[in-house]
């Protein structure tokens, strides 16, 4: 399957390109869901929009009639859309809108440095091996890396690939369910200082940050596969997926790391607080190991848990290590927004897979893998955090640290650096700052 720019007299497809007469668009999107190929993936170029008269703000009222095509349905008009065959909805177009797409260019990045070059009309398409030529080809290596087209923002392309991991004829699509404690979230850790950085700030610094630490998270946590089910009473199990109502004292070490529960100030004082199973199976260790006082659980919303992400994480990371080993940056970020993306859509109702509950899990296994390692490396080296950026590490300056492939685990601090390997959760020096 060949993607294909539409401009207001030519189709453009990788390796070749035949003249049309185009009358408007929704013609060219019927004509494809008739005769081309069960899934294909239309650009439509800026001289096409203006000529076939679409508006620049998608949402313009006069858009939804010229976006109409007789016997498809379509989902909502926007830079990307889909239309489905009526008489056949396996038969599927992908339309992207190039002008309205730049608008938000940095939310595409594998057409980003073409769109934010100016407009692509036919002019620009007859230069050999240009604009047209180049997002073409990328599009093409971006399909046979990971088998699904670049349609949509890269969380969509995740979730398209998700889908593809399972037997679509079994009906997989697994889904929340109301009954669920569906206030439950866990704040990702954007930004945290600790108190005596605060107290006594330095310029100095150096920055660890963590290879691909969501992805990672994906590759490893348990998941639900089905519905959680409600336990009014429960003993703590790490095999066990999903939410933990929990009550616990305050975070003895504030000076060390964050609160491992991530709690706000008021919940922290005795009450109760939903945690996924990573977040309380780190506290559950520091409970074993006597560095807090225990904790105790109201009720949960639980499942026997699976490595559901795992064989889609390591097709999405062989996918970015085959971009990062050819050079090219933007196929490699365009991949690497996919999973975040699609742990975002996790928690959105309308998306086709709706489990907040994963979305959490992931955030809260990343969370607790990075703190743990904080948490240990300050034990063993005395060498505490003065800080934590998402995914990243700020130390002072000369923290101990390694080169992995030296350094046997027994031997060295649990922080492994080494700045030229892309293994998941492996650890690079980002920046060192020196006043």
């Amino acid at each position: 399957m060949y993607p294909i720019l539409y401009t207001a007299h030519a189709a453009f497809a990788l390796g070749w390109s035949r003249w049309e007469n185009i009358s408007s668009v929704a013609a060219v999107i019927g004509e494809h869901l008739r005769r081309g190929d069960r899934d294909q993936v239309l650009l439509i170029a800026d001289d096409l929009a203006g000529t076939a008269g679409l508006r620049p703000d998608p949402l313009h009222r006069d858009n939804r009639a010229l976006l109409e095509v007789p016997g498809a349905t379509r989902g909502a008009i926007g830079a990307w859309c889909t239309y489905r065959s009526e008489s056949d909805p396996g038969r599927r177009v992908h339309v992207g809108v190039l002008p309205w797409m730049r608008g938000r260019a940095a939310d595409y990045p594998l057409y980003q440095a073409e769109l934010e070059a100016g407009p692509i009309t036919d002019t620009v398409g007859r230069e050999e091996g240009g604009r047209i030529h180049r997002l073409l080809q990328r599009m093409m290596v971006f399909r046979s890396l990971l088998g699904v087209d670049a349609a949509g923002i890269p969380g969509v392309s995740a979730i398209e690939l998700l889908r593809g991991e399972y037997d679509r004829s079994s009906g997989w699509a697994p889904r929340w369910h109301d009954a669920a404690p569906v206030h439950a979230h866990e704040p990702e850790i954007q930004h945290w200082t600790a108190p005596h950085a605060r107290q006594n700030p330095q310029p100095d610094r150096q920055i660890l940050d963590a290879n691909r630490a969501y992805l990672s998270a994906m590759s490893t946590a348990l998941y639900a596969p089905g519905a959680l089910i409600h336990h009014p009473q429960a003993v703590f199990n790490p095999r066990l997926a999903g939410w933990w109502s929990i009550s616990a004292d305050p975070w003895r070490f504030p000076e060390a790391i964050p609160d491992p529960l991530r709690r706000p100030a008021p919940a922290a004082r005795g009450r109760r607080w939903w945690v996924t199973t990573p977040t309380l199976q780190f506290w559950h260790q520091l409970t074993e190991t006597n560095f807090t006082t225990g904790y105790t659980i109201h009720e949960a919303w639980l499942s026997p848990g699976r490595q559901v992400l795992r064989p889609w994480a390591r097709r999405i990371n062989d996918a970015w290590e085959a971009a990062h080993t050819r050079g090219d940056v933007m196929l490699a970020e365009h991949i690497k927004m996919m999973y975040r993306g699609a742990n975002g859509l996790f928690n959105h109702e309308h998306n086709r897979i709706y489990r907040p509950d994963w979305h959490y899990t992931t955030i809260g296994q990343a969370v607790a893998t990075i703190l743990r390692k904080a948490w240990r490396h300050g034990w063993e080296m005395q060498q505490w955090p003065r800080g934590l950026a998402t995914d990243a590490l700020v130390y002072p300056p000369g923290v101990t640290v390694h080169q992995a492939a030296v350094c046997t685990y027994a031997r060295c601090p649990v922080l492994h650096v080494d700045n030229d390997s892309q293994v998941l959760g492996t650890f690079k020096i980002k920046e060192t700052t020196r006043a």
